[in-house]
């Protein structure tokens, strides 16, 4: 999945595209995640970290990296097929 941080024009196929891979959590997991972080919160009284909302929050499987988006699609395809091969996995 491109990094949704930073958009970018798919019409040109020599732009590098920023790709992982990655699942998205379950629901429980989330809002789990989310009780966590606002118990950490509390504790960074001087704000000094930037919290990342839950919306942005997934499991990074591997990290492409800049990839010629042109690949993108072979990628994808690769990816399908690897998944269509194995059944689902509890997280």
């Amino acid at each position: 999945m491109p990094d949704s941080s930073a958009p970018r024009d798919r019409s040109r196929p020599d732009e590098p595209l920023r790709l992982f891979i990655a699942i998205e959590l379950p629901a429980e997991v989330r809002a789990a995640l989310v009780r966590l972080q606002d118990r950490l919160k509390a504790l960074d009284r001087e704000r000094a970290i930037r919290w990342t909302g839950i919306d942005g929050v997934h499991l990074t499987l591997k990290f492409l990296g800049d990839t010629p988006a042109a690949r993108l699609a072979a990628i994808e395809a690769g990816l399908r097929d690897a998944a269509a091969r194995r059944g689902p996995f509890a997280l």
